[in-house]
C-alpha cells in the first residue's frame, strides 16, 4: 500500500514538473515589443517604403524628350560622304518647371498616403494583439467556469436529496456543463485563428510559444490639427491643380534643334547644316483641349473628395471620441466596482453550506456571476480597442 502511495506521489510530482516546464516554455510578449517587431519586419511596411522610394525617383531631375544621334552616308557622283546628325526637342522652360512641380506634389501625396497606411497597419496590429489576448483570457475564464460547474455537478451527485427538484437542478447543471464544453471548443478554435493572425503582422513570430498580457488602457488623443486623410486630399488636390496648369500649356510650341555635319572629299567640301524649329500643337487643337478637359475633371473630383473627406472625418471623430468615453466608463465600472463586489460575494458565499439546495444554488450562482462579469470585461476591452483603432487611423496616432 505504501509502495502504491509512493508511486502515485512520484507520478504526481512528475506531472507537476511537466506542467511547470510547459509554463516556463511560454514567453510573455508585451504589446510594445510586438509593435516594435511589426515596425521591423512587416511586409506592408516594405511595400509602403518601396512606393515612396519609387515616387521619389519619379520626382527627381527634369524630364525632356530624349535626344537623337544618327549616322548618315551619302553617295554623290561616285563619292561617299559620311556624316552625323544630332536632334533634340526642348520643351519651353515653363513646361519643364511645371512638370517638375507636378511630380514633386505627387511625391508629397504619396508620402502622406504611405504614412496613413503605416498608421493603419499599426492600429490593426494593436487590435490583433488585443483580440489574441482577449481570446486567450476568454478561454482561461471558460475553463475556470467549466471546473466550477464540474465541481457543482459532483456535489449534486454526492448529496442525497429526496425531491424531484434536486434532480431537475442536477439535469440543468449537466446541460450547462455540456453547453459550456461546446463553448470552450469554439473559443479554442477562435484562439487559434487569432494566434495565427499575429503572423500576418510579424511573419517570423513563433506564435505557439507566446502569451499576451493586457496592456494599460490608452486614452484616445487628438493631434490638434487636421486628419491625415484631409491632408492627403489637400496634397492630391494641389497635384491635380498643377496637372491642369501643365495641360493648359499644351497649346504652346516646343523648340527643336537639328544639326547635320558631312565630311568633305577631294571634290566636295565638308558642310554643316543647322535647323531650329518649333512645334505647332495648336493646329491639332482638339488634342490639347481634350487633355485640359481631362485634367480639369480630375481636379474637380479631387476637390469634391477633399470636401467629402473633411466632413466625414469630423463627423466620425466626434462619434468615435464620444463612444470611446462611454466604453471607458463602462470598463472602469466593471473593473473597479462590479467585479470587486462580485469577488466579495464569492468570499462570503463560501461560508454557506453546500449540502443544501439553497446553499448549492447560491454558491453556483454567485461564482458564475463573477466569471461572467470577467468575460464582459474582456469583451468590453476588445470593443474599446476596436474603437481606438478607428480613432488612431483618423488622427494618425
Amino acid at each position: 500500500m505504501a509502495f502504491q502511495m509512493g508511486k502515485v506521489l512520484t507520478l504526481f510530482l512528475l506531472m507537476l514538473s511537466l506542467l511547470s516546464s510547459s509554463a516556463v516554455a511560454k514567453e510573455t510578449l508585451p504589446l510594445d515589443r510586438f509593435l516594435k517587431m511589426v515596425y521591423a519586419e512587416n511586409p506592408d511596411f516594405t511595400i509602403q517604403n518601396s512606393d515612396v522610394n519609387a515616387s521619389k525617383a519619379r520626382a527627381s531631375g527634369i524630364r525632356i524628350p530624349p535626344g537623337m544621334v544618327g549616322f548618315m552616308q551619302m553617295r554623290e557622283s561616285g563619292n561617299i560622304r559620311n556624316g552625323i546628325e544630332v536632334y533634340q526637342e526642348i520643351p519651353l522652360p515653363s513646361k519643364i518647371i511645371q512638370d517638375k512641380r507636378v511630380r514633386n506634389l505627387e511625391y508629397e501625396a504619396q508620402k502622406q498616403v504611405s504614412g496613413i497606411q503605416k498608421t493603419i497597419i499599426i492600429a490593426k496590429a494593436r487590435v490583433a494583439y488585443i483580440e489574441f489576448w482577449a481570446a486567450l483570457t476568454r478561454l482561461t475564464i471558460l475553463k475556470e467556469k467549466r471546473r466550477w460547474l464540474g465541481h457543482h455537478t459532483e456535489l449534486y451527485r454526492t448529496t442525497t436529496f429526496s425531491d424531484n427538484q434536486a434532480r431537475i437542478h442536477l439535469l440543468g447543471v449537466e446541460s450547462e456543463l455540456d453547453l459550456l464544453d461546446n463553448e470552450i471548443l469554439s473559443a479554442d478554435t477562435f484562439l487559434t485563428t487569432k494566434r495565427n493572425l499575429l503572423n500576418v503582422f510579424v511573419p517570423s513570430l513563433e506564435n505557439q510559444d507566446i502569451v499576451a498580457v493586457e496592456p494599460a488602457l490608452e486614452d484616445p488623443k487628438t493631434n490638434g490639427g487636421k486628419s491625415p486623410f484631409v491632408t492627403w486630399k489637400e496634397k492630391e488636390l494641389k497635384a491635380k491643380q498643377a496637372e491642369l496648369s501643365l495641360a493648359k500649356q499644351a497649346y504652346l510650341p516646343d523648340l527643336s534643334v537639328r544639326l547635320r555635319a558631312y565630311g568633305g572629299s577631294q571634290i566636295v567640301q565638308a558642310n554643316n547644316e543647322l535647323m531650329v524649329g518649333i512645334t505647332v500643337p495648336f493646329l491639332n487643337f482638339w488634342q490639347p483641349n481634350a487633355e485640359i478637359k481631362e485634367a480639369s475633371a480630375k481636379k474637380m473630383r479631387a476637390n469634391a473628395e477633399l470636401q467629402k473627406m473633411t466632413v466625414e472625418t469630423d463627423s466620425m471623430f466626434s462619434s468615435l471620441f464620444k463612444q470611446s468615453g462611454v466604453l471607458k466608463k463602462q470598463l472602469v465600472i466593471l473593473k473597479n466596482k462590479l467585479i470587486p463586489r462580485a469577488a466579495q460575494r464569492v468570499e462570503l458565499v463560501k461560508n454557506l453550506s453546500q449540502r443544501t439546495m439553497e446553499g448549492l444554488g447560491e454558491h453556483k450562482s454567485v461564482m458564475l456571476d463573477y466569471l461572467d462579469l470577467k468575460l464582459q470585461a474582456v469583451d468590453l476591452r476588445s470593443d474599446y480597442e476596436k474603437n481606438l483603432q478607428e480613432i488612431m487611423q483618423l488622427i494618425g496616432g
